[in-house]
């Protein structure tokens, strides 16, 4: 038969375990709300930055309409070589 004192320790061990887990659970819900909202502040930085490099690419279209249009069709045509030596490699 047990003490009193080995059963006392062992209840209070397995409320001491209860306790830590239920802490652990706290801590561990915290990390997440800090860890979302960290998140979510460089998404919306990322997003502005995005939307800030739009306008000003927007602005410099209109500036220079036929410079961009260059611009354009040479990235195409840049693009169009590259798939085509991989395509080429491939086989």
């Amino acid at each position: 038969m047990a003490h009193a004192y080995e059963t006392r320790h062992r209840r209070n061990g397995a409320i001491d375990l209860r306790d830590d887990m239920n802490t652990l659970g706290k801590d561990f819900s915290q990390l997440t709300d800090d860890l979302g909202s960290m998140f979510e502040q460089k998404w919306s930085a990322a997003g502005e930055r995005v939307n800030g490099g739009i306008k000003r690419a927007a602005k410099e279209v209109r500036a220079r309409p036929f410079a961009a249009i260059g611009a354009a069709a040479g990235a195409g045509l840049l693009a169009g070589v590259l798939v085509t030596a991989l395509a080429r490699r491939r086989k």
